[in-house]
C-alpha cells in the first residue's frame, strides 16, 4: 500500500457444540481487519 500503510486481515469460524439446549450450539464468523502505518523510519 502507498506511503507505508499496511493492511492485514484474517477470518475465523468459532463453533460451540455439545449443549442440550439448541440455542447454546452456535456458529460465529469473525473477520478482523487491521490497518497500520509506520511513523518512525527504521
Amino acid at each position: 500500500m502507498p506511503m507505508g500503510w499496511q493492511l492485514s486481515t484474517d477470518a475465523t469460524m468459532y463453533s460451540r457444540r455439545g449443549y442440550s439446549d439448541s440455542e447454546m450450539n452456535t456458529d460465529n464468523f469473525v473477520w478482523n481487519i487491521r490497518v497500520g502505518k509506520k511513523l518512525l523510519k527504521g
